[in-house]
């Protein structure tokens, strides 16, 4: 009996190694903080994401809005579709080809001129003529100025927030797996899902008004128009796999339309695109992760 004693210790010895080493590499959850290589770090669970805060000493009102962003992701499951059209007769629409995404994560709404504000500060361009409000889009907002934002946001919460590709769009705007292939996103009647020039006398309106698509995702066709991360190109010929679009070019992708065009630019096919430094009036951003 006396010789099995140092055996059983050395065993005990070597689970407790083992268990040290794995605990190392995984997050634990401690309540509100978490612990990594033997340090704990302030932190907050929403939903199925964790936020992990870099700075304990961020303002209350910063780190709400950081878990508000992170509550509207939605998840959108993986999939095959069919990207462009040939039936608009518009170019740059085709050819249709086939796309493999994988799972995902997409915002319900754009982001808000108050989730902006609390992040960036306010913005000296926006207005009353457009529209002006803590749950109007945030717009004026350029390619440059969203990386921006999407860079001091993940500084803030250890997440990989970013801008959705443009396939993403397309496939979340169509209703993903859900799909009804409407023409717009959620409905083959524009007036029912998006602000456009016909029903939101010349101004942006706050989000989330008007009916959600097929995954509860809102204003994906009108209101203000939205990047996407790709390069603005030609659609290649063959299938695809989780498509990032052209390796170079001069202006990126924007799309869903706007309360200044005609319904028809809402249209979940429709392509648009813009200089990455131009901020206009009309364009605002979408986060994915």
């Amino acid at each position: 009996m006396k010789n099995r004693i140092p055996i059983l210790c050395f065993v005990l010895f070597l689970i407790a190694v083992i268990a040290v080493s794995c605990e190392k590499d995984s997050y634990f959850d401690k309540g509100y903080y978490l612990y990594q290589n033997s340090k704990l770090y302030p932190a907050d669970k929403v939903n199925d994401i964790t936020i992990v805060w870099n700075d304990n000493d961020l303002p209350e009102n910063v780190k709400q809005i950081v878990c508000e962003i992170a509550s509207s992701m939605v998840e959108i499951q993986g999939g095959v579709f069919d990207m462009g059209s040939y039936s608009s007769g518009i170019e740059d629409e085709g050819p249709t080809h086939s796309v493999y995404l994988s799972e995902y994560h997409i915002a319900k709404t754009t982001i808000t001129q108050q989730q902006w504000q609390a992040i960036m500060g306010s913005h000296e361009l926006w207005n009353e003529q457009y529209g002006k409000g803590d749950n109007y889009p945030a717009n004026y907002i350029s390619y440059t100025q969203a990386l921006e934002f999407i860079n001091k946001l993940n500084s803030y919460s250890n997440l990989r927030f970013r801008l959705p590709t443009e396939a993403e769009w397309e496939f979340a705007a169509c209703g993903g797996t859900l799909s009804h292939n409407y023409l717009y996103s959620g409905s083959n009647n524009a007036n029912e899902v998006a602000w456009h020039r016909d029903n939101a006398q010349e101004k942006m309106h706050p989000v989330a008004m008007l009916n959600h698509n097929e995954l509860g995702l809102y204003d994906m066709s009108g209101n203000v128009w939205e990047w996407c991360f790709d390069y603005y190109g030609e659609y290649p010929n063959g299938h695809v796999n989780n498509p990032t679009g052209p390796s170079h070019g001069e202006k990126r992708v924007v799309r869903g339309g706007s309360f200044s065009y005609e319904a028809a630019y809402s249209r979940c096919k429709c392509r648009n695109s813009l200089l990455p430094n131009k901020n206009s009036f009309a364009v605002g951003l979408r986060l994915a992760m």
